[in-house]
């Protein structure tokens, strides 16, 4: 037997149709206009990229200066980046450099070097000696009786956060938000830690390098690197990984 549904029927489940397309359209349409947003924020005026998608092999070469053109006028600094790590054994027994930003280092250093013996780092990346694990380290200030960064009675102290369980064999993007009294730890977009510091970072507003791979590093690669002068969102980051984990592969490497 057929059926025939009443014409009213039939209009309210075109109308119904319509409205659901018209939902689904407009959330594309702001979904693309808010990944545009993000990457504006992450290509702006003052923010960097190093190795835009390109795969660059980090161990056995001397360490790589980035330069910043200039400086940032604000406290707060997101940094971005992928790594691939291929052999935990290389450098064993050893803490591994992955970048820092701060004290210059001789170009021609190809020996291991420990996380604390670099005075200013802002931040600091390092692999674990012996465990797949990250520490995250920053260079911060006690003030003590009010006195300035540069007095004998201002300690400065190198802080860090340790990451554990970091992925071996497959590409992963580290995010850290630095501002003054908190440094936030992203993994693959989401967080991972955030810490509270004793001091106030130095974050280092200056046009100062950026150096990768010092000390031999560690085995793997390093790919799209950003330094963008302002606090992402949790949604930024996130959506950022998104849009640029499927162009991360170990083709096109640079050693």
């Amino acid at each position: 037997m057929k059926i025939t549904l009443p014409n009213k029927l039939k209009e309210n489940s075109i109308l119904i149709g319509v409205s659901v397309t018209v939902v689904v359209v407009v959330g594309i349409v702001s979904l693309i206009q808010y990944y545009k947003s993000v990457m504006r924020k992450v290509y702006g005026s003052q923010c960097y990229t190093a190795f835009k998608y390109v795969t660059v092999s980090i161990h056995g070469r001397s360490p790589i200066p980035y330069p910043l053109l200039m400086s940032s006028s604000t406290n707060t600094i997101t940094y971005l980046t992928f790594l691939y790590i291929s052999n935990w054994y290389y450098n064993i027994n050893e803490w591994k450099h992955v970048f820092h930003k701060g004290s210059v280092v001789d170009p021609s250093c190809d020996r291991s070097i420990h996380w604390n013996q670099i005075k200013t780092q802002n931040p600091g990346v390092w692999l674990n000696p012996i465990t797949n694990d990250m520490r995250i380290v920053v260079q911060t200030i006690l003030e003590c009786g009010g006195g300035g960064g540069s007095d004998s009675s201002t300690p400065f102290y190198l802080e860090f956060i340790d990451i554990p369980n970091i992925p071996i064999g497959e590409f992963f993007q580290l995010g850290l938000v630095c501002s003054e009294k908190k440094v936030e730890v992203y993994l693959n977009g989401y967080l991972s830690k955030t810490k509270i510091l004793m001091g106030s970072t130095t974050n280092d507003k200056s046009n100062s390098n950026i150096y990768f791979g010092v000390g031999g590093s560690f085995a793997g690669y390093l790919s799209t690197f950003h330094y963008i002068p302002q606090s992402l969102s949790f949604r930024d980051i996130h959506s950022i990984y998104q849009i640029e984990r499927k162009k991360m592969n170990t083709r096109n490497i640079i050693t």
